[in-house]
């Protein structure tokens, strides 16, 4: 007996832990190419307002929890394997892939401040508070 033909989508099902019930929408996006009788295995990861996966179609993907659209689609040169978002920031995520790379990505948010410049340290209350104890000692 040979196996159903595999779908050329793949599905992503989310489903909450404590209740055991699906949330409200499947996120779709990924391409599949392994055949039939062969295993492919995708890992994913989850962070409190993202889920990221890999793809056989040389991608990682990034959706968006509450809203289940695609943010992010990361590219590699060939199949991810596995995505993790970082436990300190869950605005940085690596991909792992069978291009023998490990990319690490962050927001587009993130790289904006933190190339935003710092703010210089007001010299001119300092000044003034300078001057101002000098004026008294000169009284």
């Amino acid at each position: 007996m040979a196996p159903p033909p595999i779908a050329e989508e793949i599905d992503l099902h989310v489903f909450d832990l404590k209740t055991l019930r699906e949330e409200r929408r499947s996120l779709r996006s990924h391409r599949a190419f392994t055949p039939n009788d062969e295993c492919f295995f995708i890992f994913l990861d989850v962070s409190r307002d993202f889920v990221a996966s890999g793809a056989e179609d040389k991608h990682g993907y990034i959706w968006d929890r509450h809203y289940n659209i695609c943010l992010a689609k990361l590219q590699h040169d060939d199949v991810v394997n596995s995505v993790a978002f970082s436990p300190v920031d869950q605005e940085l995520l690596l991909t792992a892939s069978d291009d023998a790379t490990i990319k690490v990505w962050r927001s587009p948010r993130t790289l904006r401040v933190s190339q935003a410049s710092r703010p210089r340290p007001r010299r001119l209350l300092f000044n003034w508070l300078r001057n101002t104890k000098q004026s008294q000692s000169q009284s």
